[in-house]
């Protein structure tokens, strides 16, 4: 509990790990702060403090600890801003300090939801192999905007996108099993619930079908392609 008196006097400090120092007080309360705050506060021994003086240093403190944690956070990999939100909350930071520590990270760069989405989105349709809608949903579950998710899906050209799709509906096709239509319905399967577009699965499997001889394509009629792929 703080002391109701008008001020302190600082005891003593001293230092701890990961640039941290204990702070004890003639009232017998003590505290742990950053060394920033040590030396933005020019605190030393025999220092007096008075009792708001002391609650601004914790409110700061605990601001530059939320800080440094979601510094930490976003330095593993890119996050949204609704992720660190998440994490600082988990951390059971205050409302006020986590806005502040969202602005800061904001104005800083470091958050910008318009280039984590326009990176989620090449890394996962243009490596991973993901469809618009897989992606779209992956990001609308991160707390990005949906304005700024079709602006970045908008970015990422319509024939890659089928390009990739063609490369996985090829392989998968070769490792399945059974006849033609059997094999064009696991292939339209995985390709659709890897975010696939109907149309685009349609696309990918006609131009399979069209590299088959005539003896090959087992009952792979137009009729049956547009049983198996309604329009989007």
């Amino acid at each position: 509990m703080m002391a109701h008196h008008e001020q302190i006097q600082i005891l003593r400090i001293e230092r701890l790990k990961a640039r941290q120092y204990l702070i004890m007080a003639d009232d017998g309360q003590s505290f742990t702060i950053h060394e920033d705050l040590l030396v933005r506060f020019g605190l030393s021994k025999g220092k007096l403090l008075s009792r708001e003086q002391i609650e601004q240093l914790l409110s700061e403190n605990s601001a530059h600890a939320a800080y440094r944690l979601a510094l930490r956070f976003i330095g593993i990999r890119q996050r949204s801003a609704r992720e660190v939100r998440k994490k600082l909350t988990e951390k059971q930071y205050t409302t006020a300090i986590i806005d502040q520590v969202i602005a800061k990270l904001t104005g800083q760069g470091f958050l910008n939801d318009r280039a984590y989405a326009e990176n989620v989105s090449e890394q996962r349709m243009l490596v991973q192999k993901k469809g618009r809608r897989w992606v779209a949903n992956e990001l609308r579950q991160k707390g990005v905007g949906n304005a700024l998710i079709q602006e970045a899906l908008n970015k990422i050209d319509a024939e890659s996108e089928y390009r990739a799709a063609l490369l996985l509906a090829e392989k998968k096709w070769r490792m399945s099993s059974g006849d033609n239509r059997k094999k064009a319905e696991k292939t339209a399967g995985f390709l659709l619930r890897r975010g696939y577009s109907g149309s685009i699965v349609a696309r990918a499997l006609r131009e399979i079908r069209g590299s088959m001889s005539e003896n090959d394509d087992d009952g792979l009629t137009e009729e049956a392609f547009t049983d198996m792929f309604p329009e989007d």
